[in-house]
């Protein structure tokens, strides 16, 4: 038992002078052992410290920059970032930024937005298929054949509606999706090329998927037990073609989604912001890494410069 103590003692210490070696010091294998069993991250602070010393080795000024920044201290730097509490804070801090630099900036953006939204607007109403005509399902109407009572195939109707009269043509697809399940178990495409004024009905021939799910049916027994999903691919107005494809060209995605909504809250401007005016301060997610960056600097500056050398590529120290 004699032994107990001095032999604790002597551990702790072992353990006390590794904590307490600078980070450019090389470790023994004992010191790595007994360090990372301690705490696991030291793991990846010795890894990360051991790269760091090769890259700066030969570097007198950065050598002696790092000569008291010890191993325990850089562990606490680190470990500062791991908590949940001080990220929270940081995300916070951030929104309370960005929400008064977007407020700042709308004084001078808002208005150039929303013209450029009515622009859009017009323009995606004029290209938009969907904006062109309306369908809706109709009925079935089955033929059957002539020497027994089996389906032999099922012709589907559809209701055309033009919203903007003529249209001379259009396609679209449609998905059937069971009211129960509400996953779509077939989907088919349909094109017209007729002029068309008034709501109109068409029938095309059902694929062999659609004729399996319908030939059991009636139509109001379809209507009941069945939604349609219809995605407008096309229409011919006017001597000319609109496709919805043409929208992803010309309608920017961040544009398209603030077109489709009545109001747009400030988050919304300011991803238009940063978009189409290139404004990247407008960033929520760029301000959170400045915030963290002035964090780490100012916990502790010796540790923020060595973590940034470690995240340096060799080529960019030369």
């Amino acid at each position: 038992m004699k032994w107990t103590i001095p032999f604790l003692v002597l551990i702790f210490l072992f353990l006390f002078c590794a904590e307490n070696k600078s980070v450019i010091d090389e470790l023994d294998l004992d010191e790595v052992s007994n360090l990372t069993k301690k705490d696991s991250l030291y793991a990846s602070i010795i890894q990360e410290s051991d790269n760091t010393r090769k890259k700066i080795e030969g570097n007198i000024v950065l050598l002696s920059k790092f000569k008291d920044l010890t191993f325990k201290e850089y562990l606490e730097y680190k470990k500062t970032f791991e908590d949940t509490t001080f990220f929270n804070s940081i995300v916070d801090r951030s929104e309370t930024i960005h929400d008064n630099l977007v407020d700042s900036l709308l004084l001078i953006y808002k208005p150039k937005i929303d013209s450029l939204i009515v622009e859009h607007k017009k323009l995606y109403q004029k290209i938009n298929p969907s904006s062109y005509f309306r369908v809706e399902f109709a009925g079935i109407k089955k033929e059957y054949y002539s020497y027994g009572d089996g389906v032999k195939n099922i012709n589907i109707q559809f209701k055309i509606t033009p919203l903007k009269s003529p249209i001379h043509g259009g396609s679209f697809s449609y998905e059937i999706i069971p009211k129960v399940t509400e996953k779509a178990v077939a989907d088919a495409g349909c094109r017209f090329s007729t002029y068309t004024s008034r709501p109109s009905y068409y029938y095309w021939e059902a694929p062999y998927d659609i004729e399996k799910e319908f030939k059991q049916y009636t139509t109001a027994e379809i209507k009941n037990k069945y939604d349609f999903k219809y995605t407008i691919l096309s229409v011919r107005y006017k001597g000319k073609t609109y496709k919805s494809l043409d929208l992803y060209d010309t309608i920017p995605i961040y544009m398209e989604t603030a077109i489709e909504k009545d109001t747009l809250s400030t988050t919304d401007y300011a991803s238009i912001m940063q978009s189409y005016y290139n404004i990247e301060n407008a960033s929520m997610l760029n301000i959170i890494f400045e915030q963290i960056e002035k964090e780490k600097k100012k916990i502790n500056p010796t540790a923020y410069e060595f973590e940034k050398i470690a995240l340096k590529s060799d080529s960019s120290l030369k």
